[in-house]
């Protein structure tokens, strides 16, 4: 686990798939489209094993591990109220923010490709 134990989502279809375990032996997969309550957010950059302890003890409610990339907003559709993240992989502008804001604190580069929410 790379953030600790826990529900792990993403806002990447491609990063999810990946976990549906889908063979030719048992072709049927299930992926879920889930509408996720994230409250105040913990921002990695890296792997924390213990991102769980860290980010109640900074009284956050998840962790978000900050990939590379994430859908363009612009690709987003509005589905029963709901905001489904659609568009193609693009820079990360939270990436961008936050080595902004981190700069010259010697934080680890960052690990993810896609964004990861727990």
């Amino acid at each position: 686990y790379m953030f600790g134990k826990g529900i792990y989502f993403a806002d990447m279809v491609s990063k999810s798939a990946n976990y549906c375990s889908a063979n030719s032996a048992s072709p049927t997969a299930v992926l879920l489209l889930c509408d996720v309550a994230l409250g105040e957010q913990y921002e990695r950059l890296s792997a924390e094993y213990e991102a769980a302890q860290a980010s109640a003890a900074a009284k956050k409610h998840s962790t978000w591990g900050v990939g590379k990339s994430a859908p363009a907003e612009e690709g987003a559709r509005q589905l029963d109220q709901v905001k489904v993240p659609m568009g193609v992989a693009r820079p990360s502008e939270a990436l961008a923010r936050l080595e902004r804001l981190s700069a010259g604190e010697g934080l680890a580069s960052p690990a993810l490709l896609y964004n990861e929410f727990i």
